[in-house]
């Protein structure tokens, strides 16, 4: 019994392993391609021409009896659904299929699925899928677009450059700014930078950078994220015109000393060569005269970079009782040997740490060219004031020696307060130091620091027909005089005179001489000892031969 139990026992074993071995044949007969994305990668955008690369093993290939095995390329279209693109069928072992979606209308921009599948098993292809996204749409970017650099504005100082851009398929990858000059001469490429989650890009560059007076043009080159690069270069704002020059003003008002009552008469010339003048010079052509003393009026002049310059000038108003005023030409001395003044002041919007804020433009009489100013950080509405002088202003001592011109540089306090450097750049007529016998380099800047006149290191640079040019560093300004170098002539300091002490006698020293040359020998000392004695000997003798 037990052993017929046994028996069938075992034949349902051997039945049941036999199926699961047949079973395992059958499937491996019958097993699909096991398929490998070779091109495109899952999860990136394409654009343009697509190629699609896979590779593949053909399971069923019996070399007695060869079984073809169909590849399909088919891919998702969200209004269509599925659509077949083309077949490849392998009679090899391994297979490797390559195509390229050139010319296919259906591969329009969006997300789609490239999928491979066979004859056998069209499920097992399809886990063995590459999903992408087509973008063939380039970036959307106008000239409308741009909210920086204006058309046809003046720039001065920092400049900002703005545009929007959108990319509704794949999304941006890069806005680069190219900035070309008028005549297409390449200048340089900024990188934007994304502001926040906005579709604006923008970067600020010093215009230091630029060229005075040229004018200049940008062109947004907008990227996506695809792998082909889909790119926008159609966005231009042309042109914009770079100005970092203030304006040339010239200010006076006749007569000076006016008196009390009378008429003064004041004119202002103003010019800018670069952007030209934003309106009229602003100045009072009639000032009043009703009250005496020491005045000042102003002229200022803006062009259209917003660069603006000032010029003073003082004046006295003398009273009608005491007699004519007179009146002097340019800056003259006036009545009672009064110190003329006048004053040129220069302003800017944004002073930054990048770019140095110039004054420009002071004129000769003034005997500097310019004077550059470097910040510690960012200054909003600087302004900087020079006053020039017909001699020594009250506040300051008469400088020694021959002298050019006295002047105060005064820089408003949030300058003042965060002044990293300045270079004056100084002028000095060559009419001025030749009848003096002067030469170039006994010219020297002098800061009034402590009550008295400091020399500063001063360094020349060139000349032109007129004109001899040096450089000044200071870190702060005050009172300034520009004028020769002043020899300082060494004293020599007295000779100490040695006291010398009553000369006394000599006296007796036994000891002996050191001295070469100079008293008696050691033998002479000896010999001297010696009659002593023998004296003293022959007197005590004859002492006692008297006594006794």
């Amino acid at each position: 019994m037990v052993s017929e139990k046994k028996m069938v026992s075992e034949k349902k074993f051997f039945i049941l392993s036999l199926l699961v071995v047949l079973g395992i044949f059958v499937s491996l007969n019958f097993v699909s391609a096991a398929v490998s994305v070779v091109f495109p990668a899952n999860f990136t955008n394409q654009s343009g021409s697509i190629m699609i690369n896979v590779t593949y093993v053909n399971s069923s290939v019996d070399i007695t009896n060869p079984v073809k095995v169909n590849t399909t390329f088919f891919y998702n279209n969200a209004n269509l659904g599925q659509i077949n693109i083309t077949n490849f069928t392998c009679y090899s072992a391994s297979c490797n299929a390559t195509w390229i979606t050139t010319g296919v209308a259906d591969l329009s921009s969006g997300v789609f699925a490239v999928i491979l599948g066979n004859d056998t098993d069209t499920k097992a292809a399809a886990a063995n899928s590459s999903t992408v996204l087509v973008d063939n749409t380039p970036p959307q970017v106008f000239n409308a677009n741009f909210t920086s650099p204006v058309v046809s504005r003046n720039y001065s100082g920092a400049i900002v450059f703005n545009v929007s851009v959108i990319d509704v398929i794949s999304g941006i990858r890069a806005v680069i700014f190219n900035i070309t000059k008028s005549d297409g001469t390449q200048n340089t490429t900024l990188i934007g930078v994304r502001e926040g989650g906005t579709n604006a890009y923008s970067v600020s560059i010093s215009g230091i950078s630029f060229l005075d007076g040229l004018n200049y043009n940008v062109t947004a080159l907008v990227n996506d994220t695809t792998i082909g690069g889909n790119r926008n270069n159609t966005g231009t704002r042309n042109p914009f015109t770079i100005d970092n020059t203030v304006p040339t003003v010239t200010f006076s008002c006749t007569p000076n000393p006016v008196n009390s009552g009378d008429t003064l008469t004041c004119s202002c010339t103003a010019s800018d060569a670069t952007s030209g003048l934003n309106g009229a010079a602003i100045f009072t052509k009639n000032p009043s005269t009703t009250g005496t003393g020491s005045f000042t009026q102003t002229c200022t002049a803006t062009d259209f970079a917003g660069n603006s310059q000032s010029a003073s000038f003082s004046y006295t108003v003398a009273s009608s009782g005491s007699g004519p005023a007179g009146s002097s030409s340019g800056g003259g001395g006036g009545s009672g040997g009064a110190v003329e003044s006048e004053k040129k002041t220069s302003s800017w919007a944004d002073i930054v740490p990048e770019t140095p804020a110039v004054m420009k433009n002071l004129g000769k009489d003034y005997g500097i060219k310019e004077i550059s100013i470097s910040v510690n950080k960012e200054v909003t509405d600087g302004k900087m004031t020079v006053t020039k002088y017909s001699s020594n202003p009250a506040e300051v001592t008469a400088k020694d020696g021959a002298v050019y011109k006295y002047l105060q540089i005064t820089p408003q306090q949030n300058v003042k307060d965060n002044i990293k450097k300045a270079t004056i750049t100084i002028q000095v007529e060559k009419s001025w130091l030749n009848p003096k016998g002067l030469a170039k380099e006994s010219v020297a800047m002098f800061k009034f620091i402590d009550s008295k006149w400091k020399e500063l290191p001063t360094t020349y640079r060139e000349e032109d027909a007129d004109n001899y040019y040096y450089i000044v560093d200071t870190s702060s300004f005050s009172f300034f005089a520009i004028g020769e170098k002043v020899k300082v002539e060494e004293k020599k300091a007295p000779v100490p005179v040695k006291e010398v002490a009553p000369q006394k006698a000599p006296e007796p020293n036994l000891a002996p001489a050191e001295e070469t040359g100079k008293g008696l020998s050691i033998m002479v000392w000896i010999g001297v000892l010696i009659v002593l004695i023998i004296i003293i000997v022959m007197g005590i003798a004859y002492w006692k031969k008297r006594h006794y």
